[in-house]
C-alpha cells in the first residue's frame, strides 16, 4: 500500500511540473491572423515564438485546420521538411523556414489558387515533448483581376454573309467580371449569356452572338473588354465573311493614244481585298488585277470587254460592256492601293498591257472657260460700279433752271434759281444773279438778265401767283418775273392757276419775246399766303 502511494505522489509532481513548464512556456502568436491574397502571389504567414530562459525549441508542425492529423510541414529548430500531404496539396509552390534570431516561423504558398482559401495551424513543441502552443492564420479570401482559365477565342471565324456569328470565351476573376463585345467600332453593352462554370475557381463562361453579318464585316475584328475592380483583360478574332463580291461598272473607252482604258467601282467589303478578272472579246488572255482600272493597248479591234470579282474562290456575277470610241476620261473610284497582277495562259497575244491609271489629264480647256467667264462678270460689275458713281457725282435731271406754267394762249413763265445740278440757289434779290430763261421764236437761251428797259417794265410788288403785295416795304428791293406784253386788241385776262406745261410750249412759239417786270419774294409780311405747293418751291408770278 505504502509502494502505491508513493507511485502516485511521483505521477502526480511529474504532472504538475509539467503543467507548469507549459504555463510558463514561450508563446506563439501573429500579427496577421486573417489574410486576403491576391491570385497568383506568394503569400507568407508568419507567427512570432517567444522563449523563456532555459527553453529551447523541440519540433514544429504545419498543418490545416480541417485535417490537423496529417501535418504538411514539420522539422526542427534546424529544417523543416514537406510531408507527402503537403507535395499532394500544393506541389513545389509550399515551404517554410524558422529564423532563430528573429525568432519568427514563416510558411510561404507561391502562385494561390482561388480555391485555397485555407486556415494553416502552427503547433511549436518545446522542452516537453508532451505538450505544445498553437495558432492559426486563415486566408479568408482570394480575389484577382480577369484572366483566360480555359476556352479562348479563335483567331479567325468564317461565316456566310446573312448569318450571326456566336463565339464563347471563359474567363476566371474574383469579383466575377463583367465582359462586354464590339464588332468594328460598333459597340455592344454586354454578352449574349453569361454562366458560372466552377464556383470553387472563379472561372465563368461568356457567350456572344453577333448581329447579322454582311460583305461590309469582313476582316473586322470582333474584341471583348473584361473588367473588375481589380483589372481588365481583352482580346479579339478576325471576322472572315464567305460572299460573292459584285462589279460597280464604270467606264471603258479608246483614248487618243489607241489604248483601251478600262475602269470600275470597288463595293464596300471591309478590309477584305477584291481580286478582278478581265476579258476582252476575241481574246482568250485573262487579265487580273487588285485595282479598279485597266489599261490595253494595241487592241483597237476590241469592242466589248468582260469583268468579274472574286474572294477567295467565290465568283460574281460577270458584267459585259461595249467599248466607247469617245475620249473622255473617266472617274474610277480606288478605296485601298495594291498590286496588280496579270496572268497569260499559253495562248498568247500581240497585246501589251499596261496597268496605269488611265489618261489621267485634265480638261484645261473647260478650266479656262471658267475662270475666264468669272473674270468677264467681275469686270463687267466694276463697269457698272463705275458708270452709276459717276453719274452720281455729275447728277441728273432739269438743268435749265426754270419752270413753265401755261395760261392759255399766252406764254407765261417764271424761272426756278432752284432747280440746278442741286447748286445753291441764286439770290432773287440780286439783280446780277438772276437767272432766267427766254423763249421765242427763233429758239431761247439762259444767261445774266439784260438790263431793263425803262419804257418796258413796271415795277411792282407782287406775291407768287402775281397779285399785289399790300404793305411791303418800299426799301426791298423787287424781284423780276417775265411780263408778256398784251397784243394790240387784246384783252387782258386775269391769272389763272397752271395747267401743264403742253400750253406752256405753246406760249414758247410766241413771235414776240418776253418781257420782264419786277417781282417781290413772298415773306411773312405779305398777306400770309403760304409759298404754293410746287415740289420745288418754284418763285414767280404770272401776269
Amino acid at each position: 500500500m505504502l509502494e502505491i502511494m508513493k507511485r502516485v505522489a511521483i505521477f502526480a509532481l511529474g504532472i504538475a511540473l509539467c503543467l507548469m513548464d507549459f504555463l510558463c512556456a514561450a508563446d506563439v502568436t501573429t500579427a496577421t491572423p486573417v489574410l486576403k491574397a491576391t491570385y497568383g502571389t506568394t503569400v507568407n504567414m508568419q507567427w512570432k515564438i517567444t522563449l523563456d530562459e532555459n527553453q529551447t525549441i523541440n519540433s514544429f508542425s504545419v498543418s490545416l485546420k480541417s485535417q490537423p492529423r496529417n501535418p504538411i510541414i514539420s522539422g526542427g529548430a534546424d529544417s523543416q521538411i514537406v510531408l507527402n500531404k503537403g507535395r499532394e496539396l500544393f506541389g513545389s509552390r509550399v515551404s517554410a523556414v524558422y529564423d532563430e534570431i528573429a525568432s519568427t516561423y514563416t510558411v510561404s504558398l507561391k502562385n494561390i489558387q482561388y480555391n485555397e482559401t485555407l486556415s494553416i495551424q502552427l503547433t511549436a513543441t518545446l522542452n516537453n515533448p508532451f505538450f505544445g502552443k498553437q495558432e492559426l492564420i486563415e486566408i479568408k479570401e482570394v480575389t484577382g483581376s480577369p484572366s483566360l482559365c480555359g476556352k479562348n477565342l479563335e483567331s479567325k471565324y468564317m461565316v456566310n454573309e446573312t448569318r450571326t456569328l456566336s463565339v464563347v470565351q471563359v474567363i476566371c476573376g474574383h469579383p466575377k467580371p463583367e465582359v462586354k463585345w464590339k464588332v468594328g467600332d460598333d459597340n455592344f453593352s454586354a454578352s449574349y449569356n453569361s454562366s458560372e462554370i466552377n464556383t470553387k475557381i472563379r472561372q465563368y463562361g461568356y457567350t456572344f452572338r453577333t448581329r447579322t453579318v454582311n460583305r461590309t464585316d469582313c476582316g473586322k475584328d470582333i474584341k471583348y473588354i473584361a473588367n473588375n475592380s481589380f483589372g481588365i483583360k481583352t482580346g479579339s478574332a478576325t471576322i472572315d465573311v464567305t460572299f460573292k463580291p459584285k462589279v460597280l461598272y464604270g467606264s471603258a473607252y479608246i483614248n487618243n493614244t489607241g489604248c483601251i482604258l478600262v475602269s470600275w467601282y470597288r463595293e464596300n467589303t471591309g478590309k477584305c481585298n477584291i481580286s478582278y478578272h478581265l476579258q476582252f472579246a476575241g481574246r482568250e488572255t485573262i487579265y487580273n488585277t487588285s485595282n479598279t482600272y485597266f489599261t490595253l493597248c494595241n487592241a483597237t479591234d476590241v469592242k466589248t470587254v468582260t469583268i468579274r470579282a472574286s474572294y477567295k474562290g467565290n465568283v460574281g456575277k460577270e458584267v459585259t460592256r461595249r467599248i466607247s470610241t469617245t475620249t473622255s476620261p473617266p472617274t474610277t473610284t480606288t478605296t485601298t492601293p495594291s498590286k496588280t497582277t496579270s496572268i497569260t495562259p499559253s495562248n498568247k497575244t500581240n497585246g501589251t498591257v499596261n496597268t496605269n491609271g488611265g489618261d489621267k489629264k485634265s480638261n484645261i480647256g473647260l478650266i479656262v472657260g471658267i475662270v475666264g467667264g468669272i473674270l468677264f462678270v467681275i469686270i463687267i460689275i466694276i463697269i457698272i460700279v463705275c458708270v452709276l458713281k459717276n453719274k452720281k457725282k455729275n447728277g441728273t435731271g432739269n438743268h435749265s433752271g426754270y419752270a413753265m406754267r401755261v395760261t392759255g394762249e399766252e406764254n407765261n413763265y417764271v424761272t426756278d434759281p432752284t432747280r440746278s445740278n442741286r447748286r445753291q440757289p441764286a439770290n432773287p434779290d440780286d439783280p446780277e444773279q438772276a437767272i432766267y430763261s427766254e423763249l421765242g421764236p427763233g429758239g431761247g437761251r439762259t444767261g445774266p438778265r439784260p438790263a431793263p428797259e425803262q419804257s418796258d417794265y413796271a415795277e411792282m410788288k407782287v406775291d407768287a401767283m402775281g397779285y399785289p403785295i399790300e404793305g411791303a416795304k418800299a426799301s426791298e428791293p423787287p424781284t423780276y418775273a417775265p411780263v408778256i406784253k398784251p397784243r394790240e386788241g387784246a384783252k387782258r385776262r386775269t391769272p389763272s392757276p397752271p395747267r401743264s406745261n403742253v400750253d406752256g410750249a405753246r406760249a414758247a412759239a410766241s413771235s414776240e419775246p418776253p418781257a420782264y417786270a419786277p417781282i417781290m419774294k413772298n415773306r411773312s409780311s405779305s398777306r400770309g399766303r403760304s409759298p404754293p405747293p410746287d415740289e420745288d418751291d418754284h418763285e414767280g408770278v404770272i401776269v
